[in-house]
């Protein structure tokens, strides 16, 4: 009997039990169950939202600073001085990593919103808690959904984002970095170390706190400004860095002139062996060029004081005719610059000694002579055998005449095949051929038929046994010129044997900023076969 009375109230006790749940499920459940779904997906939204959003910002969240543009999130940096030690952009780097913070957030935090049910999946707490526990995992099913799909939503979004906002970042750094190019690649703008005569187009620029940049281009970097490491801002471009920043030699670290890689560069060797006038026919036409420059409004300056000095020193003792031997060294270089209206250039002029000209061996160390552009040969008459016999009678024309100690295609010989070994683009290099001492010349018959004219000057050379200089000549540069200078008379732009005329005919081709001549110099190229 008490047997049957406890069945009796078992199933009296379930019966209740599930009437209870019943009830539950009917009148709290099933009522509410919309506003369940409602609360769980805006629940799920708003924590999708905070967790997400919240991501880029954790502490466990990778940055990666100006130490890390080395590093596997991009290319393998250029040779030379690798990436600069600036602070990536945004969009080239930490844009991904913020977006993997985000789904790997969003995938924790679901399975943390999921973990607890591991603990009410078995029979006995689900016959006991069955009816709430349908409620609790609608609500967590509405929360996952809400959460899944803000989720999915927003990191589409950001995805679309970015991909759009790196589009248009890169479309704009790539115009700039054109833009920046062709402007300084129309003014023929470089930089030239007057150290040890490296050329670039991309001098570096150090920030406040010494770390040089050798690379301000647009990139990676960024597009309008770089951040050095220091944090400070460093302008993007070489025309915009290099009016606040001092420019430096990325070979030797040397500061450069002002407007190195910005400005027109022109460069401009002298060959010729010793006592040839290499020295005389560079401070003349420095000297004449400043004074056409003067008359046409603009200027021509040295850039340091040093070099002004040795270009006032030089003027006077060319003038005085008492130039000083070059020294058997490799020239620093004389560096002017050139102003004509809102255009300003730098105008590099070497003077060696005539020694290094020599030989071959000689001129292995001649820096400056790479990547010239523009080059002139002296071409002492009273060198060529044939003038000597003729004009030199005694030591009264010697001592007046001082011949160089060489004939002409010495120099000639041992130069150029050293600018082919070491990659020099003579078919991109133009060369004048200056024939001096036209004031010691000029009244002699042997030069009866010799002016400054080009092709006179030209068949002047080929008729007396210059001839293979001048076919040497025409076969391996760009364009020639031929010209007759007197240094000693030749100051003024308009005097007939100018000093000025080869100087401005090789910085024309060069684009230097240059006022109209007064008159016409008779300057161009020549190439008829000889």
């Amino acid at each position: 009997m008490p047997q049957v009375a406890l069945a009796v109230l078992a199933v009296l006790g379930i019966t209740a039990y599930l009437g209870l749940c019943a009830a539950f499920l009917w009148f709290v459940v099933w009522p509410f169950a919309g506003w369940l779904v409602l609360v769980g997906v805006v629940l799920g939204a708003l924590g999708a939202l905070v967790v997400l959003l919240s991501a880029p910002f954790a502490a466990d969240t990778d940055l990666l600073t100006a130490d890390d543009v080395d590093g596997p999130w991009f290319p393998p940096a250029p040779p030379g001085h690798g990436r600069d030690r600036a602070w990536p952009h945004y969009l080239a780097g930490q844009a991904r990593v913020d977006v993997g913070a985000m789904a790997r957030r969003g995938r924790g935090a679901l399975g943390a919103l999921w973990s607890p049910l591991g603990g009410l999946l078995n029979p006995r707490a689900w016959l006991a808690l069955w009816p709430l526990g349908i409620a609790g995992f609608l609500l967590l099913l509405a929360v996952t959904a809400g959460a899944v799909v803000t989720g999915v939503a927003v990191l589409a979004l950001v995805v679309t984002g970015l991909a759009l906002a790196a589009l248009v970042w890169g479309a704009a750094g790539r115009l700039l970095r054109t833009v920046d190019a062709l402007l300084r690649r129309r003014n023929r703008a470089a930089a030239r170390c007057p150290y040890c005569f490296w050329r670039t187009t991309l001098p570096g620029y150090a920030c406040a706190c010494g770390l040089v940049h050798h690379d301000v281009r647009p990139s990676r970097l960024g597009v309008l400004v770089h951040r050095c490491r220091c944090g400070r801002p460093m302008p993007t471009t070489v025309s915009r860095a290099g009016r606040d920043h001092a420019p430096r030699c990325p070979q030797c670290d040397e500061v450069l002139e002002d407007g190195s890689g910005v400005w027109t560069d022109v460069s401009i060797p002298v060959l010729g062996p010793v006592s040839a006038g290499k020295t005389s026919l560079i401070y003349a036409g420095l000297e004449a060029l400043r004074r056409q420059a003067v008359a046409g409004g603009g200027t021509l300056e040295p850039r340091r004081e040093a070099d002004a000095e040795r270009f006032r020193e030089g003027v006077e003792q060319v003038r005085a005719g008492r130039v000083a031997k070059t020294e058997a060294a490799a020239p620093v270089g004389l560096v002017c610059t050139v102003t004509q209206g809102r255009r300003r250039a730098l105008l590099h002029t070497f003077d060696a000694a005539g020694e290094l000209f020599s030989t071959r061996s000689a001129t292995e160390d001649l820096r400056f002579l790479d990547e010239a552009g523009q080059m002139i040969v002296v071409v002492d008459p009273f060198s060529i055998p044939e003038v000597a016999d003729e004009v030199l009678r005694g030591p009264a024309d010697e001592a007046e005449a001082a011949p160089a100690v060489d004939p002409p295609e010495v120099a000639y010989e041992a130069t150029v095949p050293r600018l082919r070994d070491f990659g020099a683009r003579l078919d991109r290099t133009d060369l004048a051929v200056v024939v001096v001492k036209a004031d010691l010349l000029v009244d002699h018959p042997i030069a009866a038929d010799l002016r400054p004219d080009p092709l006179a000057v030209r068949r002047w050379l080929c008729d007396h046994g210059q001839d293979q200089l001048v076919v040497a000549a025409e076969r391996d540069f760009a364009a020639v010129g031929y010209f007759l200078v007197s240094s000693h008379t030749g100051w003024e732009p308009e005097d007939r044997h100018t000093a000025l005329a080869p100087l401005r005919w090789l910085a024309e081709r060069g684009r230097l900023p240059l006022p109209p001549a007064r008159t016409a110099l008779t300057v161009g190229a020549v190439g008829e076969p000889a």
